[in-house]
């Protein structure tokens, strides 16, 4: 299984100077899910998403202490297929874009297990 925890924590940059960066998360804590502002090994809970205007509630936890989810929630999940070099290994490219649509839930969280369905004998991990 593939453990990539700061998968989720994702980077907004507030202000021009590359040295000034914040850095959010959503998390899940007593089955409740809350975005945060992660400050070392601390999480500040925020009142809602940052990109909705979120502030801090003054109720901060230690990462350690809870699940990290993806960094925002699933909706809409769009790829387009092939569109990696690696893809193309031996074969011709296709002519046009061609695009699918995974359901949300299809979605998986850091430390989250991925099953695999019986059919498929090569999965691939974009990262």
């Amino acid at each position: 299984m593939y453990q990539y925890i700061w998968l989720t924590v994702f980077i907004l940059i507030l202000s021009s100077p590359v040295y000034c960066q914040d850095i959010y998360c959503r998390y899940q804590q007593n089955g409740e899910n809350y975005y945060g502002q992660v400050d070392g090994e601390t999480i500040h809970t925020l009142s809602k998403a940052p990109w909705e205007g979120g502030r801090r509630t003054g109720n901060k936890v230690r990462i350690t202490e809870v699940q990290l989810l993806h960094p925002s929630e699933p909706q809409k999940i769009i790829g387009i297929s092939g569109s990696f070099k690696d893809s193309w290994a031996g074969r011709e490219p296709f002519k046009t874009i061609r695009w699918f649509s995974k359901t949300p839930a299809s979605a998986a969280s850091p430390d989250e297990e991925i099953e695999l369905p019986q059919a498929v004998d090569t999965l691939l991990v974009e990262t």
